[in-house]
């Protein structure tokens, strides 16, 4: 999955994945500052604005609102684990 990429994430697993892909590309911010304004040096606009529409995508998902709170806490779970199998310190 291309994070910059419009996506289709209904599914606590669409949420997984897409997340899961934006943290491996690089791409992680603070959600509630926007794309434009954390990753405006790296991507577009519009690219920009297709990450927060899939971040706010995400944020319509159920299971991931009640499981995590919020897409953020679910996204910082993942760094987690995705840290954890590489035998590295978690970074929050």
């Amino acid at each position: 999955m291309k994070a910059t990429e419009k996506q289709t994430l209904v599914t606590l697993e669409d949420a997984r994945s897409y997340l899961t892909s934006l943290i491996e590309d690089g791409l992680m911010f603070h959600f509630e500052d926007g794309a434009e304004d954390c990753l405006g040096y790296k991507l577009t606009p519009e690219q920009c604005a297709v990450v927060d529409a899939n971040i706010d995508s995400i944020s319509r998902i159920e299971a991931v609102t009640y499981k995590y709170g919020s897409p953020l806490g679910f996204a910082m779970k993942i760094e987690n684990e995705l840290a954890a199998a590489k035998g590295l310190s978690k970074p929050n």
